[in-house]
């Protein structure tokens, strides 16, 4: 019941905490059998939480550190949310992975039940844009579940990748790459012959499966790079279209395969390129402006009317974002100071703003909810008033996207008919390195 409940509040959360969420093959979650969900795992318990979401109505039970599971009174909280503890060699020793038999049982009785269940296969949270080698925890209690439970013989595995843009800012994105089913049950022939072998095998299967649904860069020295390319790409699109997050998938995927490519036969041409983006962005930052300023912009009789009407739409809603802000602004700065102060790793900022906003923002609205029944002296205007501040809060996020997009426009309207020298040499620096990009990477 708790479960359920805290997923419709989370589910508000999460759709306020980012911009965009979406799924690709969402027809594999709807099957009615056992299901072990492989996931990797860039983004703390922003991950599950996210992915439960978009996989309801079943419930999704997932693994979670065994040294959070110390105090009992916070054990008990996190089993009834569907958290299993999963012991580490490095946290808990050797007597601590003992435990992971009970917890191997835990899961089998699940799958005997015909639930599902979220595994992250790296064993590790890195936020980092490629497939770390995966471990052998799900198919060693994957392949247990059938051989002493015939009934769970149509367990599926289902890989699944975790992609974001902008991971650790709020109003980010994710996109849930969701792939092809593998039925454990065609593996079981060669598993009887050889567990070790036919383990191998199964993991070499599903990192073929799972590496095509996320942005995989092998080489660390290559990441800046994609993330500049992507943001002249991105920029110079979404000034005119709204990309979804499958289109921006796809760039980046066919990108990182282009430069891997190239850079096995010239990788000269990949140096040179990483040199000219460096310059361009360095001179942007020394100008103190952004790249968007800097895509074109075509004005015409449509462009200037949206301008307008957006304009006004800004002026006349801003009185209304004013009290969205005042209204709902301590909590969210309030969660801010506690993530900067108590948050080092950067795979957990997200995960923390979104969890720690979650619980301030319950807490104060039920304390405005007191506040305005003594106030109003009425239970009716008391809950409507609580009701319409978090949607005054949503009225303050609309017209600060609304205003950011129009301001931006501006600004490229300025860039384009500039007499700007230093803005004038940026311009043009910037389609010559759109060009550089489009003749090197054939993109």
């Amino acid at each position: 019941m708790l479960w359920h409940l805290l997923k419709y509040y989370m589910a508000c959360v999460t759709h306020v905490f980012y911009k965009k969420i979406e799924v690709t093959n969402a027809q594999y979650l709807n099957h009615k059998g056992p299901v072990i969900y492989a996931l990797n795992h860039p983004n703390a318990f922003a991950d599950p939480i996210s992915f439960s979401i978009i996989a309801y109505p079943p419930k999704l039970h997932y693994l979670a550190r065994g040294d959070v599971f110390k105090n009992k009174i916070f054990a008990k909280i996190l089993k009834s949310l569907a958290i299993i503890p999963i012991y580490r060699i490095q946290d808990a020793g050797k007597a601590g992975v003992l435990k992971n038999e009970e917890t191997n049982k835990t899961i089998i009785a699940l799958l005997r039940k015909n639930k599902k269940i979220i595994m992250f296969v790296e064993g590790l949270c890195v936020l980092e844009r490629r497939l770390r080698p995966l471990k052998k925890g799900l198919p060693r209690v994957a392949f247990k579940s059938i051989i002493e439970h015939p009934e769970t013989e149509n367990l599926l595995v289902i890989p699944v990748g975790v992609n974001y843009y902008n991971p650790t800012q709020f109003r980010g994105s994710v996109l849930f790459n969701v792939g092809q089913p593998i039925l454990v049950k065609n593996y079981l022939d060669y598993y009887r012959e050889s567990e070790s072998k036919t383990t191998t095998l199964f993991l070499k299967d599903l990192t073929e499966s799972l590496k095509p649904l996320i942005i995989n860069i092998d080489k660390n020295e290559n990441e800046q790079m994609v993330e500049q390319i992507e943001k002249l790409h991105f920029n110079q699109f979404n000034s005119n279209l709204n990309l979804s997050l499958k289109q921006q998938f796809d760039f980046s995927t066919s990108l990182v395969n282009s430069i891997e490519t190239v850079e096995q036969t010239n990788p000269e041409k990949i140096q040179y390129l990483k040199k000219q983006l460096y310059i361009y962005f360095n001179n942007l930052s020394q100008a103190k402006k952004q790249d968007l300023a800097f895509t074109p912009f075509k004005i015409n009789k449509m462009a200037l009317l949206k301008l307008i009407l957006n304009s006004c739409m800004i002026l006349i809603t801003f009185p209304i974002k004013l009290i969205g802000f005042w209204l709902n602004a301590l909590p969210g700065y309030f969660t801010l100071f506690i993530v900067k102060q108590k948050v080092k790793g950067i795979e957990f900022i997200a995960s923390f703003l979104l969890g720690i906003g979650a619980v301030l923002y319950c807490i104060y609205y039920l304390l405005l909810l007191f506040i305005y029944r003594f106030v109003f002296n009425s239970l009716e205007l008391s809950v409507l008033f609580t009701i319409c501040t978090p949607l005054l809060g949503w009225v303050h996020l609309w017209h600060n996207e609304l205003f950011t997009k129009t301001k931006n426009t501006l600004h490229q309207l300025a860039v384009t008919n500039t007499k700007n020298i230093e803005l004038t040499v940026l311009q043009t620096q910037r389609q010559m390195l759109i060009k550089l990009i489009n003749n090197t990477l054939q993109l």
